[in-house]
């Protein structure tokens, strides 16, 4: 059973090691983890992840569990399913060509931030963040990660300063689904951050919007292709990291995903049946949690091959491929981020982070990851 109950506090629930498939209409029916419940059963079993309704969530609960884990699941958010099942075909029959035709793609570089990288081209160098997530005297990986990937950015506009879409060739119906996914996260990321102001205690839901008028977000799909054999020692399918920015909302298919708690251990999420309606993964960017004075979490994350993915039969595959569509939302470049009102220490006291563009935030962040240093961006 991935997920158990706690006698504690019946509207807890959490994984074990465990995992397999959980439809959305599991998952609907389980509760939430409840504002009364005392924090100590929280922290104890920091695996703990709620699926919310995002039409009918309680804030209280949210804001509880971004304080203990920084993940959240939704379910009855909004989204049109023909839209992202559209998304998730295209990308899927994307990555599917061979990889000579890939490689005349549009690629990540210094003078296009987004477009495709091949396989083994990245590795996590990590930031302060992810350093809790090693063993001690461990460093940043130094095997590249076993992905591929394809990304865009915001539709350029003369107030945002991006970069116009570069798509790769043979590529209309793959545009015209991302372009429609693009919008709609971009219209769920509004309707998140409504929900998190009410959860911060903000008296205005439309807080946020004052930020996000020329947004710098990006939709990435990477593919971690099926294997034949284990990864090299030291080698995952994605190593560990935090995000970047405000929140990431994932569309995932595939085991593997894991996140490190605050009892500092990595806990596998449980495989979910999408079939049955879309379920989406919520996770906070380093962004939010500094923004929120780190009462909320940016949690370190990584994707695995999961455990007992083993060849069942000559020439079959080691690990099944997976596949993910990761919406990174970040604020307008030249919003000011200085602690939110509601998580600012008591008059006299000290701010715990400097104020800092989002866009200076954001290249310092890509700039450490890009030279392969770690950068405490926190100072």
């Amino acid at each position: 059973r991935p997920w158990t109950l706690s006698a504690a506090k019946p509207a807890m629930f959490m994984w074990n090691p465990s995992s397999t498939l959980l439809s959305a209409a599991t998952l609907i029916g389980l509760l939430v983890c409840s504002a009364a419940a005392d924090s100590a059963t929280c922290a104890d079993n920091a695996t703990t992840v709620p699926v919310i309704r995002l039409v009918s969530a309680d804030p209280a609960a949210v804001d509880r569990a971004l304080r203990e884990v920084g993940f959240l699941a939704i379910v009855d958010h909004g989204v049109d399913e023909a839209v992202i099942e559209a998304a998730w075909r295209e990308t899927a029959a994307w990555f599917a060509r061979d990889a000579v035709e890939k490689a005349r793609a549009p690629l990540l570089g210094p003078e296009y931030p987004y477009g495709y990288s091949p396989l083994h081209s990245e590795s996590h160098p990590g930031s302060d963040d992810d350093e809790r997530a090693r063993q001690p005297g461990q460093g940043a990986p130094t095997l590249a990660d076993e992905k591929e990937m394809f990304c865009i950015g915001p539709q350029k506009t003369n107030e945002n300063g991006a970069p116009a879409r570069l798509w790769p060739e043979r590529s209309d119906a793959l545009q015209a689904a991302w372009v429609a996914y693009f919008d709609e996260m971009v219209k769920l990321s509004e309707r998140i951050l409504a929900l998190f102001a009410t959860a911060l205690g903000l008296t205005d839901s439309r807080w946020f919007e004052q930020f996000d008028r020329h947004h710098a977000s990006a939709l990435r799909a990477i593919n971690y292709p099926a294997l034949a054999h284990d990864l090299a020692p030291g080698q995952l399918r994605s190593s560990a990291h935090t995000d970047y920015g405000a929140l990431t909302i994932l569309r995932v298919g595939g085991s593997g995903l894991q996140i490190f708690s605050r009892a500092n251990e990595w806990g596998d999420v449980p495989e979910i049946d999408q079939s049955n309606g879309s379920v989406f993964v919520i996770n906070l960017g380093d962004l939010m949690s500094r923004w929120t004075a780190g009462r909320w979490l940016s949690t370190p994350h990584r994707v695995v091959v999961p455990k007992g993915d083993t060849a069942s039969a000559p020439g079959s595959s080691f690990a099944d491929a997976r596949q993910a569509l990761a919406y990174f939302h970040n604020m307008d470049m030249n919003a000011l981020i200085e602690t939110i009102p509601t998580c600012r220490p008591a008059e006299g006291t000290p701010q715990k982070f400097a104020p800092i563009l989002a866009g200076e935030h954001l290249m310092k962040k890509h700039e450490a990851a890009t030279r392969g240093q770690t950068l405490n961006i926190y100072a």
